[in-house]
């Protein structure tokens, strides 16, 4: 069985840091007078492939519960308790967001092969090294021909591959710590009429259908025609502009 992967100080920041930054767009589209959100969902998902949908489907009220519960497990690793303890939702995200990450930048600098070989491979290695994003994406060099073409078309079949294998458990369990219950599930479960979001969303819209429709509407070049397998497309990024594709994947 793989050691399970722990998450360092450095990427508890960084998750604290996404659900400050969710926290604050959603309190943002709450408000009267909401600012354009674009070009922070887009550099919120360049940073953190999968928060958008987040954004949409967690209630305040858990976004903040996750902002108290990384602040804890933060405090825990700086006092030098054993960081093993920590939730094994912190360990998925964490995870989950490099895979990502990683995947989408070898999908883009693929850009649109389908065959690899050990040239390709070389080369990949060598645009890697340069990368902002060097280890998450050089860590998907040895499988860069599923890359190339994934499981039923979708990356994010092979991320959740990868991430169920790295810590022991199956498909369904990963995407569950990914993204809590499926959609269809709760839409299954949802009096007819009821939307599946949270009552204290509403009747503001979420904020995928508010300014995801302008910011996530289109599919990133990063993301190609991906979804993450539920029953619906995700807004993985939305389009990105130049300048920010070029922080995440070049110097």
């Amino acid at each position: 069985m793989p050691a399970r992967p722990i998450p360092s100080l450095d990427d508890l920041a960084a998750l604290l840091a996404k659900y400050a930054e969710i926290e604050r767009l959603r309190v943002a589209h709450l408000g009267a007078s909401e600012p354009d959100p674009r070009r922070a969902m887009a550099a919120l998902a360049a940073r953190f492939p999968g928060a958008l949908r987040e954004i949409d489907d967690l209630p305040l009220e858990e976004i903040r519960s996750r902002l108290g519960a990384l602040e804890r497990a933060r405090d825990l690793v700086v006092r030098g308790d054993d960081a093993r303890a920590l939730p094994q939702w912190m360990v998925a995200m964490s995870l989950f967001h490099a895979l990502a990450r990683g995947a989408l930048a070898a999908k883009r600098w693929l850009a649109g092969r389908k065959h690899v070989d050990d040239d390709v491979r070389a080369a990949f290695a060598r645009a890697a090294a340069r990368m902002r994003i060097t280890t998450d994406a050089a860590a998907w060099a040895p499988e860069l021909a599923e890359v190339a073409t994934p499981p039923r078309g979708r990356l994010m079949d092979l991320v959740f591959a990868r991430l169920a294998a790295r810590l022991a458990i199956d498909d369904a369990e990963a995407r569950r710590l990914i993204f809590g219950e499926p959609r269809s599930a709760r839409r299954d479960r949802a009096p007819s009429g009821v939307h599946v979001l949270e009552p204290e969303l509403e009747p503001d819209p979420p904020l995928g259908a508010a300014a995801g429709v302008a910011a996530g509407a289109a599919v990133s070049v990063l993301a190609g025609a991906d979804s993450f397998g539920d029953d619906e497309p995700v807004e993985l990024d939305p389009p990105l502009s130049p300048p920010l594709l070029a922080g995440l994947v070049e110097e």
